[in-house]
């Protein structure tokens, strides 16, 4: 009879079966990170700056076709009966663009604590326990908190250049942190 194995749920590590806990700090009987895990570094001002443009320069395909569409239908470059086409066209990559980005910003990264970009960047929005923070606090992260994060001249955004856990407003309206990450994370 031999060693059975189970998989943390946190890094992927392979454990025996009989392990309490991970060497990521993962306990597998209360599914939550313990304090004796390690301490995650808060990432840099630039890095989520770097993960913010790499979300947006993904929505690419979509702003190209838009702006195109845009440009036809306002330069009058087709008659006013063949202009149906266009408009169709412009708002299935509008429609598509903001689904993208709705799944991308609060649904992916709610669930695995990573956009795209962050994730490019090895960087994940995590709550106190380490845990991705889930769709209805992405929401009122993404939606809510950056506006208000950017309503009295973006200072929400400047406050992690002086708050000691780095958070920005809408992190701290979500209760979240933004920690570097392994690659192999989520």
């Amino acid at each position: 009879m031999g060693i059975t194995f189970k998989k943390c749920p946190n890094c992927d590590l392979t454990n025996p079966e009989t392990s309490m806990q991970c060497k990521c700090g993962y306990d597998f009987s209360s599914g939550r990170i313990t304090e004796s895990s390690p301490q995650r570094e808060y990432a840099s001002v630039l890095t989520r700056l770097g993960a913010i443009s790499i979300d947006g320069l993904i929505l690419l395909p979509f702003y190209i076709p838009i702006f195109v569409t845009v440009s036809m239908v306002e330069n009058n470059a087709l008659p006013p009966e063949e202009q149906i086409v266009p408009s169709i066209i412009l708002l299935v990559f509008l429609l598509g663009s903001v689904i993208f980005a709705l799944w991308n910003s609060i649904i992916r990264m709610g669930k695995t604590g990573q956009s795209l970009g962050r994730k490019f960047l090895n960087i994940a929005v995590l709550d106190e326990n380490g845990q991705p923070i889930g769709t209805g606090r992405a929401f009122l992260r993404e939606v809510v908190g950056r506006w208000f994060s950017s309503l009295i001249c973006y200072i929400g955004y400047l406050n992690a250049f002086w708050d000691a856990r780095k958070q920005m407003w809408h992190d701290k309206m979500a209760n979240c942190f933004v920690y570097y990450v392994d690659d192999n994370f989520s």
